[in-house]
């Protein structure tokens, strides 16, 4: 009898002692273990089988996900559509496998995802998601992939042979490229071409005053594109080139020093930079693209040193929404009948030789 009651006691102790493991933090399942912390390990990943692998309710409060094994684009969807709370993602040892079809982030469209990329749009809008791991593996980033995130910083490897277009666009990312990256360079956060020659994307997490380095001659679309804490800014002589959007929704910018050498400036340029007060154009500029100084609703003055007029016939509103009655636009000894005379110009009702 006394046999009996002690296997009843061991037996109700074995089973008070699985419940209390039961109720321990950990909890680990076919390769998946996460906490109380909302902390989740994923081992041996297969590609595809994220969504599979977790449970919505693991999925709906994790915010801290390591990921070890092989992956596709269809498991970046879901750490971009079914993890809402996700704030830190290491992917250091991960390899991206091919993927073609419907499932990846881009949408319902039959897509073919390289291997060894984070697919187009892969991070976009997860402004939560604060910190990413990369692994060596990777050596394409697609375009927009960290669109509107809100990763604080990001190493670039020397991996890397690609960064898709707009890959950080309104970004606050401050980004640091290994010295033996063979494409790519980084000075204070900023993202390069290895030369310097191209400026790629500006932090918007920056602030107060930039002087683009004298190495500069061409600045890429949207590389400063709503960086609203940028006061003034300098552009060295030696750019050519500001490319589309560029300087688009600078909402904060309040003075301008443009480059000496400047031949084009791009569609939306300028775009919404509301508080600048004046801008020059120098008389190297020979292109204006559409909406380039459209919304700068503060400028009084601008200095048009060109003595021909821009023809701006193919390029549309200009200066949309900018006060042609206030504004003041100077232009060349003698040339102020040409640009009387000249699309877009002459809506100006003060033009003042100088």
């Amino acid at each position: 009898m006394k046999s009996k009651k002690a296997i009843c006691s061991f037996v109700l102790i074995g089973y008070i002692i699985l419940l209390l493991i039961g109720c321990n933090k950990k909890k680990e399942d076919n390769n998946v273990v996460t906490n109380s912390d909302s902390i989740t390990f994923i081992h041996n990943a297969t590609p595809g089988e994220l969504y599979s692998t977790l449970s919505s309710d693991i999925m709906s409060r994790t915010t801290d996900l390591t990921i070890i094994g092989t992956i596709d684009a269809r498991d970046f969807a879901v750490m971009r559509d079914k993890m809402p709370f996700l704030k830190r993602l290491d992917l250091t040892n991960i390899t991206v496998s091919e993927y073609k079809g419907a499932l990846g982030p881009i949408g319902p469209f039959n897509i073919l995802y390289s291997a060894n990329e984070i697919p187009n749009g892969a991070f976009a809008f997860r402004h939560d998601l604060v910190s990413i791991k990369l692994s060596s593996t990777i050596t394409s980033i697609g375009d927009y992939v960290f669109n509107s995130c809100g990763v604080k910083t990001i190493t670039i490897s020397s991996s890397i042979k690609n960064i898709g277009e707009n890959a950080f666009v309104d970004c606050k990312t401050m980004i640091t490229v290994e010295n033996e990256n063979l494409i790519y360079s980084s000075a204070d956060g900023v993202l390069f071409d290895k030369s310097q020659d191209t400026l790629i994307h500006f932090p918007s997490i920056k602030t107060g005053n930039y002087i683009i380095p004298s190495s500069v001659n061409f600045i890429k679309t949207n590389a400063f594109h709503n960086c609203s804490q940028l006061v003034s800014l300098t552009i060295s002589s030696s750019v050519n080139v500001i490319d589309h959007n560029a300087f688009g929704g600078c909402n904060g910018l309040t003075t301008i020093i443009n480059s000496s050498n400047l031949k084009t400036i791009g569609s939306d340029a300028f775009w919404g930079c509301d508080k600048l007060n004046s801008i020059t154009i120098p008389k190297t500029v020979t292109f204006i693209g559409s909406n380039a100084f459209a919304h700068c609703k503060s400028l009084k003055s601008i200095d048009s040193n060109t003595p021909i007029p821009i023809d701006l016939s193919n390029s549309n509103s200009v200066f949309l929404d900018i006060n042609d009655t206030t504004c003041i636009l100077n232009v060349p000894l003698g040339s102020k009948s040409l640009y009387e005379n000249a699309n877009q110009w002459k809506t100006f009702k003060n033009i003042i030789e100088n």
